[in-house]
């Protein structure tokens, strides 16, 4: 960041806007009779499609929900503080937009009342709440999360091709993941090499903790690539990262393994990948 960019970001206070919205989420996360995990993929989804806190590392989101888990000071505190730092009705929008994003509880109960509370103190105007406490009251209205492909789900693999896979998909967006990896093989190509070759798709490799499905296997003269492909807002399974290792360890030294990831990546999965330590194993990114 320039000198320049950090000083006008302090003087117009987007730096602190950015943490309030940071820290709007993770008090969402922190609610009641939610999922820790889910929490945390949920928050990971959020940063990766809101431009105002996709700066902050994930190391540093851990860090900071953990000291609010551990705070003792009143949640009416906190909130009066982050109310202090948004006060236009548009930050104010996006602070309860973010909120609802986040509100993954099983006790929709709870999500009403931690949403309504949010409201209260960022005095927010009963239009501007209007449209996003509604659907509380009713069905999970359109709740945006990352999307995770059965055909790749370790714990329920079938010895079927991909394009049997296609063929039966029961869901649309089993059917856009699915297709994804086809797109998907043409770009890592020319990323990497476009003399590869394809020798397989959807395969499955055996290995002593479970199975991993290998989207594409490409081979090249020097080379080969062993790829698991990742569409627009999708992330892998826990298990997937679990194997990684076990499917590094199987490979000759003239492989390696690509993560290959659509536009982004969930900044949990790369966090995750990161601690294995793995030198052979590549993240790529493609444009979709």
């Amino acid at each position: 960041m320039s000198f320049w960019k950090s000083v006008v970001q302090r003087l117009d206070g987007s730096e602190s806007r950015s943490a309030s919205f940071l820290d709007l989420i993770l008090l969402a996360s922190l609610q009641p009779h939610q999922d820790d995990n889910a929490a945390l993929d949920q928050i990971a989804f959020v940063h990766q499609t809101t431009p105002e806190i996709a700066d902050y590392p994930w190391e540093e989101i851990c860090s900071r929900r953990a000291v609010l888990e551990q705070s003792d000071r009143d949640l009416e505190e906190i909130l009066t503080e982050i109310g202090q730092t948004l006060k236009k009705a548009e930050h104010k929008q996006l602070g309860l937009t973010l909120v609802t994003k986040m509100l993954i509880a099983n006790d929709r109960e709870v999500s009403i009342d931690f949403l309504d509370l949010v409201a209260d103190e960022l005095h927010a105007s009963k239009a501007a709440r209007s449209d996003l406490l509604t659907p509380w009251s009713q069905v999970n209205n359109g709740l945006q999360q990352f999307r995770r492909c059965t055909f790749n789900r370790p714990e329920t693999l079938l010895r079927e091709s991909l394009f049997s896979a296609i063929a039966h998909a029961e869901t649309d967006i089993e059917l856009s993941l699915l297709i994804a990896k086809l797109i998907a093989v043409r770009y890592v190509i020319q990323s990497i090499d476009e003399d590869l070759e394809i020798s397989s798709l959807g395969e499955l490799v055996d290995l002593p903790s479970g199975d991993f499905r290998v989207d594409a296997l490409l081979t090249g003269p020097k080379q080969n690539y062993i790829c698991r492909f990742l569409a627009e807002h999708e992330a892998l399974h826990s298990s997937e990262i679990d194997l990684i290792p076990e499917l590094i360890e199987v490979l000759d030294e003239n492989s390696v393994t690509v993560i290959a990831y659509t536009n982004h990546i969930s900044a949990k999965d790369k966090f995750e990948l990161a601690q294995l330590n793995e030198p052979r194993l590549h993240l790529i990114q493609v444009s979709s």
